[in-house]
């Protein structure tokens, strides 16, 4: 067996590396840590508003399917089912929205003698739940927008009151009412409700939209 001592001689070593490969890469790390650290708060807002919105949306999906499997309510006794409904109040940087149940039929989470029932949060009533919203987020716009057909305005319409949702057995229909429908839109107007929420910042946006037909839209 020969050996090629002269090649082996030829080979060098390097062990670990030089100092200026190890700026080189200590700059690099740097540079991308910076970048990762600016954009961090901005993928967390949108990650907290993509959560809020499908809360929303799902606590939307329960009343829809509360009210058609003829879930009872302990509240309004057990002689019928109820429908079930979400109520949003206008107002600045809404922290919160309610949950109830529709026992007076009225398509709204309502009491004659205390027009701010929902958002008092009274029970032994149509009010169930409380669902806050944490962090700095927050629903910033409500509103309706209507179907340019049938002698309908068209446009958007920014609400002055609450919104509520409601759902009605034994069909999967939304009934998307406002203080202004009843006056100023006509029947079959409505083409979908939008529920805006925002980040903080004022910059992070999400949106649900809840149409007629009871479909629920996360964008």
């Amino acid at each position: 067996m020969v050996l090629n001592f002269k090649k082996c001689k030829d080979v060098k070593y390097k062990m670990g590396m030089t100092y200026v490969e190890l700026i080189v890469v200590l700059s690099i790390f740097s540079i991308m840590s910076s970048v990762l650290i600016f954009n961090y708060n901005g993928f967390q807002a949108r990650i907290d508003i993509k959560n809020l919105s499908s809360d929303i949306a799902l606590k939307l999906v329960q009343a829809q399917k509360d009210s058609l499997n003829g879930k009872l309510s302990a509240n309004g006794g057990f002689s019928s089912a109820p429908s079930y409904g979400v109520y949003f109040s206008k107002s600045t940087n809404l922290k919160n929205f309610q949950y109830f149940a529709d026992l007076d039929n009225s398509s709204d989470c309502s009491n004659p003698s205390d027009p701010n029932y929902c958002t008092s949060q009274n029970t032994g009533g149509e009010f169930l739940e409380n669902i806050d919203i944490n962090r700095g987020d927050f629903i910033s716009k409500i509103e309706i927008m209507q179907n340019y057909n049938n002698g309908c305005a068209g446009g958007t319409s920014v609400t002055s009151g609450g919104l509520s949702v409601v759902f009605k057995r034994p069909n999967s229909d939304a009934i998307i009412r406002t203080a202004e429908i009843p006056s100023s839109f006509a029947s079959g107007c409505v083409d979908h409700a939008e529920i805006t929420v925002s980040a903080s910042d004022n910059k992070t946006t999400s949106m649900i939209k809840v149409y007629p037909s009871g479909r629920i839209q996360v964008n």
